[in-house]
């Protein structure tokens, strides 16, 4: 693997700058969505969704530090501990609201959240053990 060198003008904040809009679009398109799908008032949806962008934007500015890990050592442990995270945190967050919504039944959340959580922890383990075994190759002059 070879690191990756960033602009120099890549910094926390224009990181969020620049991703922030994104994920508020995402979470304004999928309010329209579940409106439209469901015939769920916004009023409902909006806590809910501003809980999913938050978590969204929580782990975006987590991938920030992994990425700068990244750039200084070829090390992808940070990114496999933080990505699984983000999708156990995002779909536990959207099983919870979908049933408390009534887009899926009620037991949903309730049937599936552990055995969901240990599949996201035993493949977070695989993937960090199999990073731990992947070194960056050394970077040759050009």
């Amino acid at each position: 693997m070879e690191s990756v060198k960033l602009p120099a003008n890549e910094t926390l904040s224009r990181w969020v700058c620049q991703g922030a809009p994104l994920l508020i679009g995402v979470g304004i398109v999928g309010a329209f969505g579940l409106h439209l799908s469901f015939g769920l008032p916004f009023a409902r949806l909006a806590f809910p969704i501003a809980v999913l962008v938050g978590i969204q934007m929580l782990f975006f500015i987590g991938m920030y530090g992994a990425r700068k890990r990244y750039q200084r050592t070829g090390d992808l442990r940070t990114a496999a501990l933080v990505l699984p995270a983000y999708g156990l945190c995002i779909v536990l967050a959207g099983m919870h609201y979908a049933g408390q919504l009534g887009i899926v039944g009620a037991t949903t959340f309730d049937d599936d959240y552990v055995g969901f959580s240990v599949f996201m922890g035993v493949v977070t383990c695989i993937v960090v053990g199999v990073f731990s075994f992947v070194k960056p190759k050394p970077q040759s002059s050009r």
